[in-house]
């Protein structure tokens, strides 16, 4: 029986969410399928999350609603009391984001095809959005056309405990905790779609984190999420952010626009990371060390001694002692820009298995042989033999259990 897959496809080049609709069908058997559909038994998806992701994934199904035949039931389940994944700074999701935040990307990759920043915000709108703007246009498309969306597809303070799938009944066995009163439900689906990112756990280096703490550091250690107090943390003061991507970046401008004296950046990798491309930084407070990790804590819990790192192929480090240390003093705030750890304790292992966080890579021993060469190509005779770039070698970019979102073993669940 032909089938209608459905996926979320996060272009991360263009920073643009769209909605792909494919089928296995060919073209020529496209009114066949239809007529089929009429009589054909309603589809039940199960959403978890309603951020960007699960937000758009229940629009691009009601919009579906009036193109085929086919009856599809939606629910997306959502731990928050408020709509908008990290996107939100109130709620009672833990990952919640800054107030202050600037999108990265230039506004014109962000627009949706179906509802234009004219449409929303009557007025030309800046190249980089305020997170504020941004998370209105984004719940101002789900609810332009379906004013009761919320309503409709979204269950709030209700956070899914388990997801097994039911080989008897082909079907999803889901529990849901209500946020207010504890009890846990059970409800079936055909469809399982996975909405929720990494269902962020706050991610601190362990290691780390007792270097300092252990150390005797006496100022303020905290994570990026934790930006209640921010401004009091930073202000005419000397701050290290631990980790190169996109929320140090974030909040080291964030924290020159509150008066920090000056912001230290350290960076693992020797190449950085998506956060430290700034050339430029605001009133030069800014200044980033490639290749180096917390070493000790010294000057009586003042300061913060870092050695050099080198990588160890694909993904790990080791200490590079041919380099000396490297103080860094005075530092009033360590602020771990470190992310989150993937939480799929909920769903059953043979989902979890893979899960394209990053982790896969860890189920991987892989080692370049060290005779290794390309095989001769066109470019041979121009550039001769080369070799492998550790940045773009990493096995984690290779899932033997999802591929393009959809989970190999069970079409049934997705990302």
């Amino acid at each position: 029986t032909p089938e209608y897959y459905f996926f979320l496809n996060y272009n991360h080049t263009e920073n643009i969410m769209a909605m792909e609709y494919f089928t296995i069908a060919n073209e020529e058997k496209k009114d066949e399928i239809e007529h089929a559909n009429i009589n054909a038994a309603p589809i039940s998806v199960a959403v978890i999350g309603a951020g960007p992701s699960g937000l758009a994934l229940c629009h691009a199904l009601e919009s579906f609603k009036f193109t085929s035949n086919r009856e599809v039931s939606v629910t997306c389940f959502e731990r928050s009391s408020v709509p908008g994944g990290v996107w939100q700074t109130e709620g009672s999701n833990e990952t919640q984001m800054y107030d202050n935040l600037w999108t990265n990307g230039p506004s014109h990759s962000l627009e949706f095809h179906d509802y234009t920043f004219d449409e929303h915000f009557k007025k030309p709108v800046t190249v980089y959005m305020k997170r504020q703007d941004l998370l209105d246009y984004i719940l101002g498309r789900v609810t332009h056309n379906c004013p009761n969306f919320f309503e409709k597809y979204v269950r709030f303070q209700s956070e899914v405990t388990s997801v097994v799938f039911n080989e008897g009944k082909q079907m999803f066995d889901i529990e849901v905790k209500d946020g207010n009163t504890g009890t846990i439900t059970t409800h079936q689906f055909h469809k399982f779609v996975w909405a929720c990112g990494k269902h962020g756990r706050l991610n601190i280096p362990r290691h780390t984190k007792s270097l300092l703490v252990d150390g005797g550091f006496k100022g303020r250690v905290m994570h990026s999420t934790e930006t209640a107090t921010f401004d009091e943390d930073v202000r005419g003061k000397r701050v290290l952010l631990i980790g190169g991507g996109f929320s140090a970046e974030d909040l080291a401008l964030q924290a020159v626009k509150c008066g920090a004296s000056r912001v230290f950046i350290l960076c693992r990798s020797k190449y950085g990371g998506d956060g430290t491309y700034c050339n430029h930084w605001p009133g030069k407070k800014v200044r980033v060390y490639y290749g180096y990790s917390v070493n000790r804590v010294c000057d009586e819990g003042r300061s913060v001694e870092c050695k050099a790192l080198e990588i160890k192929w694909p993904i790990s480090y080791e200490e590079n002692t041919t380099k000396s240390l490297l103080p860094i003093r005075n530092i009033d705030t360590v602020i771990f820009c470190t992310g989150y750890h993937c939480s799929t304790e909920m769903i059953d292992k043979s989902f979890s298995k893979g899960f394209p966080d990053g982790s896969c890579s860890k189920e991987f021993n892989y080692e370049m042989p060290a005779d290794w060469k390309m095989k001769p190509n066109n470019l041979t005779s121009l550039i001769g033999d080369i070799k492998p770039d550790v940045r773009y070698v990493d096995p984690s970019t290779v899932n033997f259990s999802y591929y393009r979102g959809v989970n190999i073993s069970n079409p049934n669940m997705m990302i």
